[in-house]
This record gives structure tokens, C-alpha cells and sequence, in this order.
């Protein structure tokens, strides 16, 4: 990452994980259409379309994304001084 924000759509026609591990930045991910699954520890958390999840740095997580998700992402750099939540947002259906 480059830029102190930056910004991508993903379109995810298959079924698509990602590898738990912790992440370098600040993350918005805002679902457009489908399912995402994020794993934060032994829990799992349903976002679906409409919704969006807030990802912080140095969180410990996993993504999962069913066929058929288009998503859009916002990434924030951890050299921003402006305050960020600390904690993910668990406002998501709890599976």
C-alpha cells in the first residue's frame, strides 16, 4: 500500500478464503451483493449484502467469500494519526 487510503471493488464468482493472520492496516469492507464470512477467533460472523464490517489493524482474522460476492474495500494506512476503532465491528449476525 502506497497511499495513505486507498480503495478496490472485488468481484468473487467462486467460493474464496483468505489465510488467518493478522492484518497491516485499517480496513472498511462494505458488501455490495452475497456473503461474507469474517473469523475473529472461534467466532464467526455473517456480512451480507448492505452491510459493512470494520477490520483494525493488527486484528487476527479470516475471510470468507461465497460465489456470487462483490465487495468494496476501503484501506486506511497505520501512519494516519486520526483515532481509528480499536475493536472490530461485531454488529453482524453471530453464526
Amino acid at each position: 500500500m502506497h497511499y495513505a487510503i486507498s480503495h478496490q471493488s472485488f468481484e468473487f464468482p467462486f467460493l474464496s478464503t483468505t489465510p488467518r493472520k493478522k492484518v497491516l492496516k485499517h480496513s472498511l469492507i462494505c458488501v455490495k451483493q452475497g456473503v461474507m464470512l469474517v473469523r475473529l477467533g472461534k467466532q464467526e460472523y455473517a456480512v451480507e449484502a448492505g452491510d459493512d464490517f470494520w477490520i483494525p489493524f493488527d486484528c487476527l482474522c479470516a475471510l470468507t467469500f461465497f460465489p456470487q460476492t462483490v465487495i468494496e474495500r476501503v484501506d486506511f494506512s497505520v501512519r494516519l494519526t486520526n483515532a481509528f476503532p480499536a475493536k472490530p465491528d461485531m454488529s453482524s449476525t453471530l453464526i
